[in-house]
Order: structure tokens, then C-alpha cells, then sequence
């Protein structure tokens, strides 16, 4: 069943959503002042129920809300994270790590990790541990077959805070044999 396009929503003073508008579409009329339900009706019969959002508490825009000159509402929704990575990368059989380095004033907060290898032509194995979390070291046993490659990667649901304010938080992969080939890890997350 296609949806047929309905009226312009309109907010409290009046502004017309932008064009296009199809109810249940998805459509987020902005409002920037007092809330108002939408009752538009769609040229199918369908009733209008999309999401009003409240944004600031004025028609005044403020930095993260402009009106453009057709009346339609532009948000800006910025991250107050700064996004921060870490990588390094090794020869074959040598100790590695990478860090979310330690800011002052600040929390780091990882939200994953990788490590990687090349195949070697025997197996390997070892035990990647995470130093700097709020619960204490992390600990991944790892292992490959001959002429595999290591490949964990893990994100995490929830952010893993670092254990204070200033404290970097650090993937160490241990040297995991002679003939293991070339290895690389990966940290990443933001501080605030």
C-alpha cells in the first residue's frame, strides 16, 4: 500500500513543515516554541502521528537551533565527545600497544578494539590484556592456527570508562611467536 502525500503540517506560528511531507513517513516536525499536536489528515484517509520535538524553550533560536529563511526549523545535534583512536603496528614476534591517551581533566571511554596478524606458518597464541578501565584490566586469550590470521574485534554495547579523570587506556598485545607474521591493534572511543 503506498502512502499518499497529506497536508503541511504547520506548527503554533504558523510555519508549514517542508515539502514532501507523507504521513508516517517519519517526518520530525521541529517546533521551536510551545508544542502543539499534529491532526493532519493524509490525502488517503491516514492520521498524521509523527514525533513533535520541543527544541529550546522559545522561538529565540539559540546555536544549536536556526530557523533558514523559508521557516524551517535546522538543528544542529553535536556531540559534546571528543572521538579519539589509537593504533600501532609491529614486526613479526614483537610486544604491541595502542592507547586513548590520558587527558587532563578528562575521562577516557573506550568503545572497542581490535587486534590483527598476519598468518605464520605455526601457531600462536597469548593474552591481549586492556590496562586503564574502571573495573581493572581486561583480559582476551588469543589464538591462531598456522597460517591464520588473528583477528579479534570487539565493541563494546556500553562505553568502558578509564579507572579516573587523566588515565589512558591501553590494548597490549603480547609477542606471540617467532613465526607469527606482522601484528596491529586498534583502540577507540572519546573523552569527556
Amino acid at each position: 500500500m503506498a502512502l499518499k502525500a497529506g497536508s503541511l503540517p504547520s506548527d503554533v506560528n504558523g510555519r508549514t513543515a517542508s515539502s514532501g511531507y507523507a504521513p508516517g513517513t517519519g517526518v520530525l516536525p521541529m517546533q521551536l516554541g510551545t508544542v502543539s499536536s499534529d491532526t493532519s489528515v493524509g490525502g488517503n484517509g491516514q492520521q498524521s502521528a509523527p514525533a513533535v520535538v520541543q527544541v529550546g524553550d522559545s522561538t529565540t533560536p539559540t546555536q544549536t537551533q536556526k530557523v533558514d529563511a523559508t521557516g524551517a526549523a535546522r538543528v544542529s545535534l553535536q556531540s559534546q565527545n571528543t572521538f579519539v583512536t589509537g593504533s600501532a603496528a609491529v614486526a613479526a614476534n614483537t610486544s604491541n600497544s595502542a592507547s586513548l591517551p590520558a587527558v587532563a581533566g578528562k575521562t577516557n571511554y573506550m568503545t572497542g578494539f581490535s587486534v590483527t596478524t598476519q598468518g605464520g606458518s605455526s601457531a600462536a597464541a597469548g593474552a591481549v590484556t586492556i590496562t586503564g578501565t574502571v573495573t581493572g584490566t581486561l583480559t582476551y586469550e588469543v589464538g591462531a592456527a598456522a597460517n591464520s590470521p588473528l583477528m579479534l574485534h570487539v565493541n563494546f554495547s556500553s562505553p568502558i570508562p578509564a579507572s579516573a579523570a587523566n588515565t589512558a587506556i591501553t590494548v597490549n598485545v603480547p609477542a606471540l611467536g617467532a613465526t607469527t607474521g606482522a601484528a596491529a591493534c586498534t583502540i577507540y572511543g572519546f573523552v569527556q
